[in-house]
């Protein structure tokens, strides 16, 4: 069974994403930052056009290959799978996977601040991070799914 390893990507326009490696070819999952206050501002309609059209012009350009504005973690993994014909036999494993990951990185954070290597304040309330990011792995476990947690 091949799964992909999923990494956060930030990109020049800060726009958060997600990289899916796959051999021979890669897909970049594209959101709107949570929250987003202005919602034209993250519209990812006109970029999704724009990529089309330019997928012709130059072959360096990523082709997309499907458009919806709001993929619960359900559909994308439904997309995936109907995109590239393998399955995802396990996703609240990776879900969690994933979550305990990015707490892990938090903590070494946090462990930075708490040394003096670094002095921004905001780090001073990453244990709330982890705690939230714990709570809902748990949840994903206990009610067997990964959208609607909280």
């Amino acid at each position: 069974m091949v799964v992909p390893h999923l990494e956060k990507v930030r990109e020049k326009v800060k726009a958060t994403g997600l990289w899916i490696p796959q051999i021979p070819t890669e897909y970049v999952l594209r959101r709107p930052p949570v929250g987003a206050k202005v919602k034209s501002g993250h519209d990812m309609g006109p970029e999704y056009r724009i990529l089309c059209g330019l997928k012709f012009v130059n072959h360096k350009v990523p082709a997309p290959f499907y458009y919806s504005e709001d993929l619960t973690r359900e559909e994308i993994i439904h997309q995936y799978e109907l995109k590239t014909g393998r399955t995802m036999e396990y996703p609240i494993f990776y879900y969690v996977h994933g979550l305990l990951k990015i707490a892990v990185i938090i903590q070494q954070i946090y462990y930075r601040y708490q040394q003096g290597l670094t002095q921004d304040p905001r780090f001073a309330s990453l244990p709330t991070a982890i705690k939230q990011i714990s709570l809902i792995a748990e949840q994903a476990i206990k009610k067997n799914k990964i959208d609607n947690l909280i």
